[in-house]
Formats: structure tokens, C-alpha cells, sequence
């Protein structure tokens, strides 16, 4: 009766975490990670050979490690770490013959890839590899004829990526390819009329792209076109009055035409122009009093500006600055406390005069000192359900 009542209440305490994980500021993840504790404590009077026991504790100590990785302080994220081993330790004590204990621990795994990765040293990142790898094995020896392990093993495999991609390497970004096409493979089987699968393998698209762009060969960028040219039909599929695919949408377009770019032809500045219009359009159509939709309209902007630039034609340079002026008015509006917005606003200012400058001498264009925005993908996995690493689902 005791460890009847101890489980209930370990529950009702997991729903109170999970509301107030679900708002997101601080204050709330906070409070979310200290009601996870006090769920925790209950492991002293659960008996941990029963299964259903051990799984609760474990899932509390899952729960507390992704509340911790949203906050996102380095003591925080080392804190993630430390609780998301702890559901590992336990959930490697379950019976890994049933389906549904290896699948949890799969999810462990990834959630502690999602928290050393968010760390983002080199020594992290390794780490945050090899707790995927082990997420990877787990998910490979599932029925990948259910759709959920379908996903949530090519949810791994795109996290390893990512990780991959970060370290930056030639060997680690060939693995990240290798990882990226496992992902890609195990997603194109499954049913595309499904939004998430289908955004699903559009983020795997686009993460391949961003590796094969990061390789910069011609034959790299022109693969990165294609993979991004995927993840654009993809996603021109889903309900784009969702702000959310809407955005995702605009950030393919936006990836494209930083390849198309870098590969420099004029026909490739051209179209990637095109591309870049894309992403505009898309953007102007989203509720701009959110900081995140108007800064990325003002990153494509910004880019749009540099591709013009680039070609250098008296109209050209006319249209970079018209392009500028449009990313530092979106700008101005932003919170400039926060460094992001405030450095990307100078970049456009920097831009703005350089074009304005090489438009009224009639030279061509030198120098561009703008960063340019990328779509960046990571994945997060919580006991197999595929979300961002802001918007974890805990099962």
C-alpha cells in the first residue's frame, strides 16, 4: 500500500513538473525542477525490482534532466547530464527484451546527447556522439515497422549529426553524412501525409545540407542545393498556416541560397536572389512582435543584400541596399540587449555602407563583413517523441 501511494504521488508530482516545465521561463523551470525532485526523493521508498517502479523513478530523473537542459547554464546543462545518467543507470536495469524498456532507454540516451551537446566543447560533443551511438544500437534492435521507433531511431541518428557537424572535422563531417543518410532512409519510410514525419525528413534534409555546405566543395554545394531543394518540397506539403512550418519553410529557402552563393556563378548569385525572395515573402507573412520571426526576416533580408552585392552591378548594388534598409528597420525594433540582434543589426549597417559606397564610386563589391543565419536543427528525442530541444515531450 505504501508503494502504491508513493507512485501516485510520484505521478501527480511528475503532471505539477510538467505544467510548470511547459511554461518555460525560468522562474518555472526552476520550480518544475525542484517538484522533480521531490519526486525523486520517493525512490527511497519505491521497490526498485518491480519494473513499473523503476520506470517511474527514472522517468522523473528524465523529466528533471530536460528541465535542467532548457535552462541552459553551464552548471545547468552539467546538472542534465548528471540526471539523465542516472535514467540511464536505471533503465539499463529493465529487461531490454521488452520493446518499450529499450525504447526508453534509447530516449535517455539521446536526451543526454541533447544536454552534453548543448555544452558544446569538443570533449562534450564526443561524449554527446557516443551517448547516441548507444541510443543508435538500442533503436536498430526494435520493430522499425512501428512507425514511433521508426522515428525516434532517425531522430538519434540526425542528433549524431548535428554533433558530428559541430565538431567540425573532415572525418567527424563525413560521419555526419553517414549519419544524416541513415536518418534520411529511415524517415522516407514512413507515411509523408504525417506532418511531423514529413518535417521530420525535411530537418534531416536540411541538416545535410548544412553539413555538405560546411564541406564547400563545388560538388559539396551543389549536393547541399539539392538536399535543401528536398527539404523546400517537403515542406511546401505542410500547413504553412502553422508559424512554425511557415518559418521552417523560410529557413530551407534561406540555407539555399547561402549555398547557391558561395557557389558564386552568376547564374547561382541569381537564383540564389531567387531563393532568398523565397524566404522573405515567407517570413513577412509571420506575426513580426515575435523577436525570433523578425530577426530571421532580417537575416534573409541581410542576405539577400550580400548575394546582390556580390554581383556588383550598379542595380544590384541599388537592391542590396534596399535589401539592407529593410534588415536594419526590422532590426531597430529588436531588443538590442541581446547580443545576437544587436551584432547582426551592425552587420547590416557595415553592409549597407560598403554597397552604398562601391554603388557610388561604380566598383565592384570587395568586401562583405555579414554573418549569415543559418537553419539549425537540433533534435531532441524524450522516451521516443521527436521535438526540438525547446519543446520536449516526457512520457
Amino acid at each position: 500500500m505504501e508503494n502504491e501511494t508513493a507512485i501516485e504521488t510520484c505521478r501527480a508530482l511528475m503532471e505539477r513538473g510538467d505544467r510548470l516545465a511547459e511554461q518555460g521561463d525560468p522562474e518555472s523551470l526552476a520550480a518544475a525542477v525542484a517538484v522533480y525532485d521531490e519526486a525523486i526523493a520517493l525512490g527511497d521508498v519505491l521497490d526498485l525490482s518491480v519494473a513499473d517502479e523503476r520506470r517511474e523513478l527514472a522517468k522523473a530523473q528524465n523529466r528533471k534532466g530536460i528541465a535542467l537542459c532548457k535552462q541552459g547554464t553551464p552548471a545547468a546543462l552539467a546538472a542534465a547530464v548528471d540526471a539523465h545518467d542516472e535514467a540511464i543507470g536505471l533503465r539499463r536495469g529493465l529487461d531490454l527484451s521488452v520493446a518499450e524498456y529499450r525504447n526508453d532507454l534509447a530516449g535517455a540516451c539521446t536526451n543526454k546527447g541533447i544536454a552534453l551537446q548543448a555544452q558544446g566543447t569538443p570533449a562534450a560533443l564526443a561524449a554527446a556522439v557516443d551517448a547516441y551511438d548507444e541510443a543508435i544500437g538500442l533503436g536498430r534492435g526494435l520493430d522499425l515497422s512501428v512507425a514511433g521507433y521508426r522515428i525516434y531511431l532517425a531522430n538519434a541518428c540526425s542528433s549524431k549529426g548535428v554533433a558530428l557537424r559541430a565538431l567540425g572535422t573532415p572525418d567527424a563531417l563525413a560521419a555526419a553524412m553517414v549519419a544524416y543518410d541513415e536518418a534520411i532512409g529511415l524517415l522516407r519510410g514512413l507515411d509523408l501525409s504525417v506532418a511531423e514525419y514529413r518535417n521530420g525528413l525535411a530537418w534531416a534534409c536540411s541538416d545535410k545540407g548544412l553539413t555538405l555546405a560546411a564541406l564547400g566543395t563545388p560538388a559539396a554545394l551543389a549536393a547541399a542545393v539539392d538536399a535543401y531543394d528536398e527539404a523546400i518540397t517537403l515542406r511546401r506539403g505542410l500547413d504553412l498556416s502553422v508559424a512554425k512550418y511557415r518559418n521552417h519553410l523560410a529557413a530551407a529557402c534561406l540555407n539555399k541560397g547561402n549555398a547557391l552563393e558561395a557557389q558564386g556563378t552568376p547564374a547561382a548569385l541569381a537564383a540564389a536572389v531567387d531563393a532568398y525572395d523565397e524566404a522573405i515573402g515567407l517570413r513577412r507573412g509571420l506575426d513580426l512582435s515575435v523577436a525570433k520571426y523578425r530577426n530571421d526576416l532580417a537575416a534573409a533580408c541581410s542576405n539577400k543584400g550580400d548575394a546582390l552585392q556580390v554581383q556588383g552591378t550598379p542595380a544590384a548594388l541599388a537592391a542590396a541596399v534596399d535589401a539592407y534598409d529593410e534588415a536594419i528597420g526590422l532590426g531597430r525594433g529588436l531588443d538590442l540587449s541581446v547580443a545576437e540582434y544587436r551584432n547582426y543589426l551592425a552587420a547590416a549597417c557595415s553592409n549597407k555602407g560598403v554597397a552604398l559606397e562601391n554603388w557610388l564610386s561604380g566598383i565592384s563589391v570587395g568586401r562583405i563583413v555579414s554573418q549569415k543565419q543559418q537553419d539549425r536543427a537540433v533534435t531532441q528525442k524524450e522516451n521516443g517523441s521527436m521535438a526540438t530541444s525547446e519543446n520536449s515531450v516526457s512520457l
